[in-house]
């Protein structure tokens, strides 16, 4: 199958991983999701993980909690503050993505506001 022209393929190729070769990643992982906790009823829809740090964010990329997950698997420990570098650059990150996926002409339509997604 031919790979689309007309558009930014935005995947990564892991078909070392399948061939035993080795892989590293170019870039952070990235998901969308809808997740509203109980005490938190304005929830978090973006999430990115780069090496041991992800984060998440509210749909406006405003509300964060950054984690280190080789020194908190569980996620219990939010260390933005403590970490203003590694907050910016996944911040930063998400922004990008979210910015994609409004953009693209494939993608969802009308993801202008949490309701939508």
């Amino acid at each position: 199958m031919p790979i689309p022209q007309e558009r930014t393929i935005d995947g990564t190729d892991i078909s070392p991983l399948l061939t035993k070769k080795p892989f590293v990643r170019d870039k952070p992982l990235f998901w969308a999701f809808e997740l509203r906790p109980a005490d938190d009823p304005e929830g978090y829809f973006y999430a990115a993980r780069n090496g041991y740090w992800k984060i998440i964010t509210d749909f406006d990329v405003k509300k964060i909690k950054l984690f280190n997950l080789k020194k908190d698997r569980f996620e219990v420990h939010e260390v933005s503050k403590a970490n203003p570098q590694m907050t910016g650059k996944l911040k930063a990150y998400i922004v990008q993505m979210k910015q994609s996926i409004e953009n693209d002409p494939l993608g969802p339509k009308d993801v202008g506001s949490p309701n939508k997604f």
